[in-house]
């Protein structure tokens, strides 16, 4: 039962994110337009403005791809099982399941991601290489 709300409430807070970054397109989109109509009347805008507005973006963009990764944990990997010491995973099947992921998905996460938040996010002891780490 405790499952079954943590589902709906995790789904409702994913349906409020994407109207929210319906909303964020919208007016971005928005500002371009602005942008466009005010080129062709030469009126500047301040470049502080424009550096926020591309700061926000960025930031919002290193936020998804955090979000991808704890997506591909969440559909990957039975974590409690994990956790609990009833299943173990090798480097090659982690990355062959990162790699599917990204394939349905179309999305770029790094398998180093996955093992990073796994392993200071979740408590999992895993040994990763110094080229994991840079």
């Amino acid at each position: 039962m405790k499952q079954d709300m943590k589902y709906e409430e995790g789904v409702r807070k994913l349906i409020d994110i994407s109207k929210d970054i319906s909303e964020l397109y919208r007016q971005m989109n928005e500002i371009i337009a602005h942008l466009k109509e005010c080129n062709k009347e030469s009126i500047r805008f301040d470049p502080l403005y424009i550096k926020e507005l591309l700061y926000k973006n960025t930031w919002l963009t290193e936020v998804y791809d955090t979000m991808l990764v704890h997506i591909c944990i969440n559909e990957c990997f039975d974590m409690k099982s994990w956790l609990a010491g009833e299943y173990t995973f090798d480097m090659e099947e982690i990355e062959s399941w990162v790699a599917d992921f990204n394939h349905r998905h179309a999305a770029s996460i790094k398998t180093e991601e996955v093992l990073k938040s796994m392993q200071f996010e979740y408590g999992v002891d895993l040994a990763l290489s110094r080229s994991g780490r840079a």
